[in-house]
């Protein structure tokens, strides 16, 4: 028979076009329904959080999740606002980093971010100061790097970078509980994907149908795990052994990509050497070759120190450091690697490391500047602040405005005297600690946790302090429960200090201001509420600030400023009898006798029994006939 000589005929170019396009039309109809039915999360950094704030940006507090996704409550961010279109008068301060930048365990006034962001707008009072603080517990430079494209299109003046110690066992890290592998091209795609809503819905199909089979874990996990138990994948990571080398790669690499991305956009950036505490015993000790054991070494350390040979002590102490084997200090390779980059790419580097040894006994960095492993005291966070501030005098990387003139020695005297630190706070971070240390690694797993065991609660302060531990108030609520308490009590002095907390902890919420002033004003501590009153002019002008500044300038005798103040008042609220009695008082002692009897029956007109206000009216009609028949 014939053979069948049918041609298959090629399918037009369309055809494929339709084929391959079908799919990721499905693809894009899907992600938009899900962004329509506001599915999962928002990762944007920055969102607006408040109404009233609706011309701030603040970070978003669900960023976190886009980085831990085996943690039930990953760590929080810190809420630092700033302004959504930056003017000319802004000087705007992005601040990166894991738990040390973040300020652990104390407070959000304690980290060294609000010692950069007081001490600017100590020399530069009227302009607007943002230190915006993205420090983040168990992060690494994973994150970091994922972050600095959405900072730099904010705008930044200056960028500052304290990070390192979370290499390993941070979010993503190589030896982490959050670790998707070691590939860090592989972990960026995977970053990158998470911005989209359909990449979160089949994560949370698929980590849905694993705790199905697996039961949920976390929930039967020992009471006594910490953030930093939880997060340890690998636990002894040995020093020079693979993963090792791959952590230090992972923070060399994702460090060059920061850098060079905020180099091309011409922003300011100082990094900061990373420190932590020489004196911590080595987690885990472990045989390597050519090593001798971590705590061998510790143990060496301790006796040269014993023996006044210092200089083979601190090197010593160093090695112990860099043998333990559960990673949560950053080895000095890892310090070496910053000092290599800075070199490379002509960056301002500040030694923080130096700076500890130097403010330490026998130049080795202990408990007197760190509170555990590597997070600094109250001082200790200071002096990152200031060392930082150092770097920033001598790379003239302050704002370009006019500065005030005040000597350093002065403006440190200044920073120590006004530091929003209070007893409260201390007490909240010794509650913390007591819960880190008393759990593992500091004490065997599993053993109870006996420091928490022992806290004592003794009096006002604690009972606080416990409730903002436990979470059943904020930190601001706390200082505000503490600031009623001294206020019942009449102690002035107190109720200054715990304001002092608030107002610096949430500089934008007015309403703090008011509660200040008004407290004050009601303790006849006139000169104290006037700061509160003049900070909170800058946020609103309204008839109550402007009556009351008025009015304290009237106190004051300082009767032109009172004029002007009261005059405003009334120009936006005519309906106070006491603003215009003010008022009166006011023009009388500037010598503008009509105005202070027009203001004076003013008064009457809305209060006929104002008190005073009648004698006052006779007494200036008094006056002014007298001048009359001159």
């Amino acid at each position: 028979g014939k053979m069948n000589k049918e041609v298959k005929k090629k399918a037009p170019v369309w055809f494929y076009l339709v084929m391959i396009s079908i799919p990721l039309i499905l693809i894009l109809l899907l992600e938009l329904g899900l962004r329509v039915f506001d599915y999962g999360k928002d990762y944007s950094p920055f969102i607006t959080i408040d109404e009233n704030y609706s011309e701030f940006y603040f970070p978003n507090p669900e960023l976190t999740f886009k980085y831990f996704k085996n943690i039930k409550n990953p760590p929080s961010v810190i809420y630092d606002g700033f302004k959504k279109i930056k003017d000319e008068d802004t000087y705007r301060v992005f601040v990166l980093g894991g738990s040390s930048t973040a300020g652990w365990p104390y407070g959000f006034n304690v980290p060294f971010p609000r010692y950069i962001k007081r001490r600017l707008e100590l020399l530069y009072p009227d302009k607007n100061i943002e230190v915006i603080n993205l420090g983040i517990t168990a992060v690494n430079t994973y994150t970091i790097a994922d972050l600095v494209p959405d900072i730099l299109e904010q705008k930044p003046d200056l960028i500052l970078i304290y990070a390192g110690h979370n290499e390993f066992y941070g979010a993503l890290g190589v030896g982490s509980n959050e670790s998707i592998g070691k590939s860090r091209a592989v972990i960026k795609l995977v970053l990158w994907l998470r911005n989209f809503k359909l990449t979160q819905l089949v994560e949370n199909i698929i980590s849905s149908s694993a705790k199905l089979v697996a039961g949920d874990s976390e929930g039967q996990q020992a009471q006594n795990e910490t953030l930093m138990s939880k997060m340890i994948g690998e636990k002894a990571i040995p020093y020079g052994s693979e993963t090792y080398r791959l952590g230090l790669e992972q923070f060399e690499y994702n460090m060059q990509d920061i850098i060079e991305e905020i180099k091309s956009a011409n922003v300011n950036l100082i990094i900061g050497t990373l420190t932590s505490n020489l004196k911590q015993k080595p987690f885990i000790s472990e045989s390597i070759q050519g090593e001798e054991k971590a705590d061998k070494v510790y143990q060496d350390a301790e006796q040269s120190e014993a023996a006044g040979k210092l200089n083979e002590a601190k090197e010593k102490y160093y090695k112990a450091k860099d043998l333990d084997a559960l990673r949560f200090r950053a080895s000095s390779e890892i310090n070496k690697i910053i000092f290599d980059l800075a070199g490379r790419y002509g960056i301002a580097i500040t030694d923080i490391d130096s700076a500890f040894n130097s403010k330490s006994p026998n130049g080795i960095t202990g408990y007197n500047l760190m509170t555990d492993h590597l997070h600094p005291t109250a001082e200790g966070y200071q002096l990152i602040g200031k060392t930082f501030f150092d770097k920033m005098i001598s790379e003239n990387y302050l704002p370009k405005f006019e500065k005030k003139n005040i000597s350093i020695a002065d403006q440190e005297k200044f920073m120590n005297d006004t530091f929003p630190f209070t007893p409260l706070d201390s007490v909240i971070a010794d509650i913390r600690l007591r819960k880190l240390l008393g759990a593992y690694p500091f004490v065997p797993k599993g053993s109870e946790n006996i420091l928490i065991k022992n806290l004592r609660i003794t009096n006002k302060v604690d009972s606080i302090a416990v409730e903002v531990y436990n979470q059943q108030i904020t930190y601001s609520e706390g200082h505000r429960a503490l600031a009623k308490h001294y206020y019942e009590t009449g102690d002035a002095d107190n109720f200054i200090k715990e304001m002092n907390a608030v107002v610096n902890d949430q500089p934008l919420a007015s309403q703090f201001y008011v509660l200040a002033g008004e407290s004050l004003i009601n303790m006849n501590r006139y000169d104290e509420a006037l700061i509160y009153l003049q900070r909170l002019i800058r946020l609103e002008r309204n008839a109550w600030v402007t009556k009351w500044i008025g009015s304290i300038y009237l106190s004051k005798k300082n009767y032109s400023e009172a004029e002007k103040y009261l005059k405003e008042s009334v120009s936006l609220d005519s309906s106070d009898p006491q603003t215009l009695y003010n008022l009166a008082g006011a023009y009388f002692y500037t010598g503008k006798i009509d105005e202070a009897i027009a203001a004076t029956k003013a008064c009457l007109a809305l209060n006929n029994n104002y008190a005073g206000a009648r004698q006052f009216l006779s007494g200036l009609n008094a006056l002014k006939s007298r001048s009359a028949n001159r």
